[in-house]
């Protein structure tokens, strides 16, 4: 599938969403074999694996994404993934604790993952008002999934999305 993605967007970098749990350094082979471009390891995984994963990525050209689904200590792990070399760090809060709790969101972690990581950090949303809550206290990417794609009108709602966002967006500083 990331070659396919690779094939039908020749001039857009292609992530592999693994979510990484095991076998860091094979996923990023897999990635580099197939073209892609980035891959995800989980935070949660052992030291080992991210750390494979990480070095894997530096030997093969392939960037690494430290998704912290899961993670207890977001800033601690964000920190210590980021001293190891991770090229980029995902703030995700689960769709499986939003069903359980839709009051909470990633957006609360973001501000002491931003004071200890110096290099991009990114954010899983849930909609616009979390997407522009995080734009404004100097996320550098946001996702969004399921919550937008199961709409109704998803062109429409990716449309207000980067709309919101763009105009939002503030530097961390």
């Amino acid at each position: 599938p990331i070659g396919a993605m690779v094939r039908a967007f020749p001039d857009m970098p292609v992530i592999a969403d693994y979510k990484t749990m095991d076998s860091g350094f094979k996923n990023v082979q897999r990635t580099k074999d197939q073209g892609g471009h980035l891959m995800t390891v989980c935070a949660n995984a052992s030291d080992a694996t991210v750390r494979s994963a990480i070095d894997e990525g530096k030997k093969l050209g392939i960037d690494v994404v430290v998704d912290t689904i899961g993670a207890k200590d977001q800033p601690g792990r964000a920190r210590q993934c980021w001293e190891w070399g991770a090229d980029f760090i995902y703030l995700h809060y689960s769709a499986d604790e939003r069903r359980a709790d839709d009051s909470r969101d990633t957006t609360p972690w973001l501000p002491g993952v931003l004071e200890v990581v110096p290099g991009p950090v990114g954010i899983a949303t849930f909609g616009v008002e979390d997407a522009v809550c995080a734009a404004k206290m100097g996320a550098e990417y946001f996702v969004i999934g399921h919550p937008l794609t199961d709409g109704d009108d998803p062109l429409g709602e990716l449309t207000r999305y980067v709309d919101e966002v763009k105009s939002n967006y503030r530097p961390r500083g």
